[in-house]
């Protein structure tokens, strides 16, 4: 009996999706609001759920193999760039920061970098993301009801 060597072809969304959770998850990770994506060690997308793609206007089919610095920009990408550096030495990180849309809506996010490890290797990673915008804009006003009312009292 003749067993093949080699798995059976796979498509890279499933593949990409295999790489981190099992075959029932991979629906659940698209369903979900937060945008989420592995990025393999060049840099190149593997995998972006449909919150992600659409963030930056792309379909996830459409999003993989797109290089970061593609989808960044030029100013985006050299001002992450020392994180995503960070991530690829098997670091994983959580910072704040002010991300661009494709629509051009700027939001306040929470970034997760997290290296995805295989063997003691790292061979990717993943990035989480958290819209922060309303808390960072309540956080504002309320600033500057602060200072309104200082300056009142001061009268």
């Amino acid at each position: 009996m003749n067993l093949p060597t080699q798995p059976a072809p796979r498509g890279p969304i499933q593949l990409a999706t295999e790489m981190v959770a099992p075959a029932h998850l991979g629906g659940a990770i698209d369903d979900l609001a937060a945008p989420i994506a592995f990025w393999d060690q060049r840099m190149c997308n593997r995998y972006a759920n449909v919150a992600y793609a659409s963030w930056y206007g792309m379909t996830p089919l459409q999003m993989y193999g797109v290089h970061i610095h593609e989808l960044l920009g030029e100013a985006s990408f050299q001002r992450n760039l020392p994180s995503l550096r960070r991530v690829l030495s098997g670091l994983s990180e959580t910072f704040e920061t002010r991300l661009q849309n494709a629509l051009g809506h700027v939001r306040d996010v929470q970034v997760t970098t997290t290296p995805l490890i295989i063997d003691n290797t790292v061979t990717g990673f993943s990035v989480l993301f958290v819209d922060l915008s309303a808390r960072v804009y309540s956080e504002a006003a309320l600033r500057v009801q602060h200072k309104e009312k200082a300056v009142r009292e001061e009268r």
